[in-house]
């Protein structure tokens, strides 16, 4: 960084007694720094920063493709599939109510998500579902996306929640 100085000028006026000094204005000139890109991470990784519906929509979507594969495998999976489809649509209509600013409805829906990934975790945690491949790791997605909902849900602003009461 350089500082410099402009010199310092005086003037008066004619037919005055007043005599008026500039003092020296400092100047500053600042190096060039280069610019870097920042990469976002994306939105599968946001959940470590805190759930948003974007990471809720990606994590819910892989545990869909695993559910999907289990249809060859168990009887179950429809209802498996059912139950995951459901809690996906609410989360879904959430986040809808969010754009609109309905904070309190957005919120109720991911109550009713919660609950369904709940119903989803019984199913998959049950005794009948002994034998589904990958189930435990199911079961801990599932409970870790039932995390994310109700701290979403817990701490959740819309855009026009600046007007809305709670």
């Amino acid at each position: 960084m350089t500082v410099t100085s402009e010199p310092a000028t005086s003037s008066t006026t004619p037919g005055s007694t007043v005599t008026t000094t500039s003092a020296p204005l400092p100047t500053t000139t600042l190096p060039i720094v280069p610019t870097t890109t920042t990469t976002l991470p994306d939105f599968c990784s946001l959940v470590a920063m805190g759930a948003t519906f974007d990471s809720l929509e990606c994590r819910l979507d892989a545990v869909g493709t695993a559910v999907r594969a289990l249809g060859a495998v168990t009887p179950r999976a429809p209802a498996f599939a059912s139950r995951l489809g459901q809690a996906n649509d609410l989360e879904e209509r959430a986040r809808t109510s969010c754009g609109n600013g309905d904070v309190r409805g957005a919120k109720k829906t991911l109550k009713g998500s919660f609950k369904k990934l709940g119903a989803l975790r019984g199913l998959l945690a049950a005794k009948k579902s002994r034998t589904v491949p990958g189930r435990d790791a199911l079961v801990a997605d599932v409970t870790a996306i039932r995390n994310d909902v109700r701290a979403l849900k817990q701490r959740l602003s819309c855009p026009a929640d600046a007007t809305s009461v709670e």
